[in-house]
Order: C-alpha cells, then structure tokens, then sequence
C-alpha cells in the first residue's frame, strides 16, 4: 500500500505490515481509520484546555496560547502572566513607566516636549512650532523633544533665547560708507554724505557721477571721483566761483601776461592777442611781442651811467642774457635775473639767444670779462679760469678773489671748524670730536668708553654722538638718559577686550562679568555665588548673562543701574563722624532719604546705624546717585554739621558754603577745607611760614620774633622772654 498509495498518511509516515500498514504521524498528528482508510489526523490540543489565562488556538499540528491586553505568555508559552510594559521595547519611549499588576496595564508620564500617542502606549514628539508666537521675529525648527528658533536677518538671539533686532550700525561701525547708519527694527538705513547717494535698498551709499549732471564742469573737461569730481578748465578759462563749471579767463589782467613787455593786450573768449609797440613784432600765435631791436651792450654800471661798451651791434636779449649791464642808446638797464622781464627776454636762461636756444659766445662778442682771470666760453655761459691763488667770486662770475681754503670743501678738517689763515688754517673740533693723533683733522670722541653712567641701561657710541637705549617694554624718557615704562596699551587691538599697563609689560583683562580659565579664554562670572552678600541688604541676586541683577524687598528698591538694593526709608544725615560715631547738632534735624543725604554731596552718612555713605567714584556710589536730581529740600537743615568751619547756604539746585577767614572752599563748593597761607601768597611772612587749621604762624631765624603786624623779625630778647639756659645772669646781644 505504501508503494502504489503515495501520501496515503497525510501527515506521517507510511509503513508497510503483512497485509496491511501502518501510519507513524507527525508530532501534533494520531492516526484514526475513516472509511476504512488510516490516515494521520490534527490531534485539537485545545480540548484539554492546555491554555493557564489565555484563550487557546489550534492549528494543524499544533496550537498556540493568547493572553488578553496586559499580560504575556511565560517561559512555558501555556501560561499567561502580567506583562512588564516598562522594560518592554515600543513603550513608553521618551516618559516615566510606572508598571500595573496583573495586566492592569502601566502607567505613563512623558517628559517635556513629548505627548502620548494616539494609543497611549508611548510618548511621541510634541511639535512646538505650532504654537502661536512661538518664534516671534524667527522661524521655528521643530527637534526631538524641545524646538530651535532660527532667527531673521537682522535679528539675534538674547540670553534668554528669543529672537531681538541685531543693532547693524554699532556690530559693524564700517557698515555704511560714504555715509552714517541709522538702526530700524530687523534692518538699518545708510543717510549718505555730499557726493553720495542711496542705493535701491538703502543700505549702501553709491557714488554720484557728477560729470554726467547738467552744467557742470561746463568748458573744461571733468573726471568723476569717489564722493566728487574735480573739472580742469579747458585753455584761456578759470573756475566759476562756486567751482562748479568754468568760465573766461582774462588774461589780460593777469600779472604773468607777456602782452604787457613790449605791448597791449586785447582780451578774447577763451584766449586773447597781443598788439605790438614799435621795434617789436608778434610770434605767430599773438601771444608775445618780440623785441627785435639791436643797439651796443654795456658790460657795467658805474654812477648809473653804462660803461664798458662792446663796440658791436646786438639784440637786447644777447645782451641781456650774457649778463651784461645795460643796453641801447639812451641805455636801457638790463632786467635782474629771476624777474619776469629777465624771463621774457631769456626764456632759456643765461647764456642763450632768445628765438632758437642758440649759445652765446661771450667771450667773441666781447661781452665776458674776467678780473684776474681768463675768459672761456661754455654752453649758455662762460667761465673765469682764476690765476694762482686766486678762486672765482660766487658773487661776481667775473671776477677771481683770494681762495678760501677752509670755504674750498676740501674737508681739511673733518668735522671741525676751519679758520682761515694767510697761507695755512686752523681747525676747531665741535662737541663729540677731538683732534686727532696723525692729524688736526677733528675725530670722533667714544663718550660710553670715556665716561660713565651717561645713561641708566645701556649706552652706544655713535658719530659725533651717543646713545641710550632701554629695556623691553621701556622708551626713552625726554632727557634721553632714562628709561620709562612704555604704555602698550596705546596700540589699537592689544587685547580683545581689555588691556591693563604694568611696569615694562602689560595684560589682556576680561570685560566685566567675565574672567580667564586656565586657557587664558574669558568666561562667564556667576556673582551671585562669587559674592553671597551682593544685593545684601534688601534682595537677594539673580545672575545674568554678564552680570548680575538685583530682586529687592520693600522697603529697599533696586537702584537704577539694577546692582544694589537701596534702602527708601528716611532718615537723619550726618555731615562729620568722628571714631566711626556720626555727630549730630543741636538743631532741629529733618529725616530724608539716603539718595538725598548722600548725593548732595554734603553728607558723610544716613540712618540710625550711621551708614557711611559710599564714594561716588565706587559703582555702589554710582549706582546710588546716577541720575540724581536734587529736589527743592534745604540741605543746611537736614544735614548735621553740614559746612563746618563755614556757613551753610542753601540753593535752588542744592547748597554752598561760605567759609570762615583761614578757609576755602572745597572743589564741589560744600565744605570749608583749610586754607594753606603759606603756599598760596596770602601769606606775608618776611621769613619762614608754618600753616596751622584756619590760619599760619610766621617762624623766624633762631634768636628773632615776628613784630605785632607779622611785617618782620625782630631782636628777640631771651633775658626777657626767658628763653635762655642762664644760671647767674643774663645779658642780650
């Protein structure tokens, strides 16, 4: 059967017998004969209830255990116990699992930002973003269990994370050039200066083309600049008075026109001509006259005659610009060099023809003459070779005088003074130099070798000199000898933040609020714990990002800066304390408030415990008094002892002292300080001056007394005033 009947079991093994067979089932499987046939059938495990607190459910060869919400089956898989919701994966992610017996379930608490889910078995990631104003001035980024605000342009984030306008024009101080920033809400606006204007956002500032701009720079040519243009007039014009554009120019009244040597000039738009005297002509652009006259040349000038005639005819500028005296007859005198005749008539100088800068042969002409020398021409000149013994006059090319030898630059004596002397020189040595030993020629002196402590530190030699130098982190002082501490904090950008000076170095210091680390890097200082008794009286500190701030109690107030807390009771005010006890005055006393003792500027201290009242140079003194505005109160009655030595007199704004004979007035005019006779002149000793608390005393040589009216020192007589050490008798001298 088990050959010809393939699967007649089912689910088993067939196995054949004599005459019959056999079905070995699968687990889960029995063999039953149905219709004569054996075959393997599902054994329902589920009859016998096999299931501990579950439902059971059969399949084909088996069955399986379900346990209701809350439980789960154990080891066994038969039996259902409570399930542990807690330690299980898919619950309660994100929240605080308390777990229930007996499949009760669990409990779920989910931590900040998170919400249970739709079926409660979790906590999901609450959107906070969909809140309203969430992000004010920002967009918000939803993130696992919290959300980020990404800020505008033009906003940033303050200490307590919201989103505030970002002040453009302080962050970025170069941000508007050209021109001046202006802050706006999220954004700046750039006010452009002259020369200047606004682009399309307004926040940059453009330059104006002003050569493009009707009118201007009108007959010149114009070339735009960054902020302004400048306008180069064209020939024969000048600038208008506004500077804006260009009108004509008269040449004509102009003190440099070459019209005005030899004849008249005519004014034109843009230009102007020359009409010629006679014995001139005009060059071709009539702009000059020509002198084309020609007459004999005088080379000197005695009794302001011309003499010296060179017998040749010749242009008055080949006479003139061979340097010669006179010219013509009657004799014109030759213009002196450097004025604007001489330049008409020798453009090129001395030395050449006026029309093609052709050189003048002095000598052949017979125009150049040498006293005690030879005349030799050169281009635009000549030249004197002076005889033996003689060197040229620098005043007088024409003449050859004594040479100098300590004038002829020959260095004859180095550094020194030289002396001229008939057929030698001397040579005196200036401060720094010396004579030297192979020669009179002055040498260097090494001052740090010859002398010493020429200066503090160091001392190096130099020529004709010395000089001292100092050490790192010192300069010179003004009498070059010492050394003072170089303050390197005068260099901009020494230190991020800050810097402090120390002698011969300096340190970077943190900004206030903050302080270094091991790294040298600034970090946030909590005051509150620094200094537990900050904002003590009255409140209590609260830490803010870079400082501090004050939480006050009535009757204390915070102050305006927000440091300290400040007692608003009243109070009596005390102007002199003595041994740390504040002294009252026989008057009546109104109380008032610390602001109003201490700040007026005449109270030392306030209240029944005598607080001193703080400096105001301190930040407890600024605190209490910035912003103070004296009010209409009689400070002379409410201060005890105010304006001792003196007299209180009080004013709109506050009040002021008028001193006793033998004091002053202080620097803030509300107290009577002594008054020092003796080194201000008031004082009229004839000797010496000892100032003493509201006057001075006049103190004499020994053996002398000051007369009645302190005018001068008298005899003392000791005999008299028992001023002497005599046993016997006594006897003045």
């Amino acid at each position: 059967e088990c050959l010809y009947a393939k699967d007649i079991c089912g689910k088993g093994k067939c196995v054949n017998t004599i005459g019959n067979y056999r079905c070995e089932c699968d687990q889960g499987f029995k063999e039953a004969t149905v219709n004569y046939v054996k075959k393997c059938y599902d054994i329902d495990e589920c009859e016998n209830s096999p299931c501990e607190g579950g439902t059971c459910n059969n399949i084909d060869g088996a069955f399986f255990c379900s346990c209701p919400d809350g439980m789960e089956l154990d080891g066994t898989n038969v039996k259902c116990v409570d399930m542990d919701e807690c330690t299980t994966a898919g619950y309660c992610e994100h929240g605080n699992c308390t777990n229930l017996a007996d499949g009760k379930g669990f409990n779920c608490d989910c931590e900040k930002g998170y919400v249970k889910s739709v079926d409660g078995k979790t906590c999901e990631d609450m959107d906070e973003c969909m809140m309203p104003n969430i992000c004010k001035n920002g967009v918000c980024v939803d993130l696992p269990g919290t959300y980020r605000c990404d800020c505008n342009n033009g906003f940033k984030k303050n200490s307590a994370g919201e989103c505030v306008d970002v002040d453009e024009c302080f962050e970025y101080p170069d941000l508007c050039r050209h021109g001046s920033c202006s802050n706006k809400i999220g954004s700046f606006m750039c006010q452009c200066n002259e020369g200047f204007k606004q682009d399309a956002t307004n926040q940059s500032c453009q330059d104006i083309n002003e050569c493009k701009q009707d009118g201007f720079c009108k007959n010149g040519n114009c070339r735009n600049r960054i902020g302004s243009a400048v306008c180069t007039c064209y020939p024969g014009y000048e600038k208008t008075i506004d500077g804006l554009s260009c009108e004509d120019k008269d040449e004509c009244a102009d003190e440099d026109n070459r019209c005005q040597l030899g004849g008249t000039c005519v004014n034109t738009d843009g230009s102007f001509k020359c009409l010629c005297n006679p014995g001139f002509v005009s060059d071709e652009n009539e702009r000059e006259c020509i002198d084309v006259r020609r007459s004999f040349c005088f080379s000197s000038l005695e009794n302001n005659q011309c003499t010296r005639a060179n017998g040749l005819n010749v242009t008055k500028s080949v006479c003139c610009c061979s340097m010669g005296a006179g010219f013509g007859d009657p004799c014109e005198l030759c213009p002196v060099k450097g004025t604007k005749e001489f330049e008409y008539y020798c453009p090129n100088g001395v030395g050449f023809i006026y029309s093609n800068n052709t050189d003048i042969n002095e000598c052949e002409a017979n125009l150049g003459t040498c006293i005690n020398g030879d005349c030799v021409n050169a281009d635009g000149s000549f030249r004197c070779v002076c005889d033996e013994g003689y060197t040229l006059n620098p005043n007088n090319p024409r003449e050859c005088i004594d040479r100098d030898e300590c004038a002829a630059g020959s260095n004859y004596c180095g550094n020194g003074n030289c002396t001229n002397l008939v057929g030698s020189y001397q040579c005196s040595c200036e401060e720094g130099f010396e004579p030297g030993t192979d020669s009179p020629a002055c040498v260097d002196v090494d001052e740090c070798a010859a002398k010493e402590k020429l200066c503090v530190y160091r001392c190096k030699n130099l020529y004709g000199s010395y000089m001292c130098s100092c050490p790192k982190g010192f300069k010179l002082a003004e009498d070059q000898k010492h050394c003072v501490d170089i303050n390197e904090c005068d260099t901009p950008h020494r230190c991020p933040f800050r810097c402090k000076n120390f002698v011969g170095g300096f340190r970077c210091l943190c900004p206030p609020g903050y302080r270094k680390d091991a790294q040298g890097r600034c970090l946030e200082i909590n005051e509150c714990l620094d200094n537990p008794t900050l904002c003590r009286p009255g409140g209590f500190c609260q830490n803010i990002e870079g400082g501090y701030r004050c939480d006050c109690t009535p009757p204390f107030m915070r102050s305006d800066d927000g440091k300290f807390c400040q007692d608003k009771s009243m109070g009596l005010c005390f102007s002199n304390i003595v041994d740390k006890v504040c002294q009252g005055s026989s008057g009546k006393m109104e109380k008032v408030s610390q602001r109003d003792c201490c700040c007026t500027g005449g109270g030392s201290a306030w209240g029944t415990d005598c607080r001193v009242c703080p400096d105001l140079n301190t930040p407890e003194g600024r605190s209490l008094c910035t912003g103070y505005q004296n009010r209409t109160v009689d400070e002379c009655k409410f201060i005890a002892g105010v304006c001792k030595n003196g007299k209180c007199m009080d004013t709109a704004d506050g009040f002021t002292c008028m001193c006793n004979a033998g004091y002053k007035l202080s620097m803030n005019g509300m107290k009577c300080e002594d008054k020092d006779e003796c080194s201000d002149g008031t004082a009229s000793c004839p000797s010496g001056c000892k100032n003493i608390d509201g006057g001075y005393e006049c103190i004499c040589p020994e053996g002398y007394t000051i007369n009645e009216d302190k005018s001068k020192c008298i005899d003392e007589n000791e005999c008299e005033t028992g001023n002497h050490n005599c046993q016997n008798g006594c006897e003045n001298t």
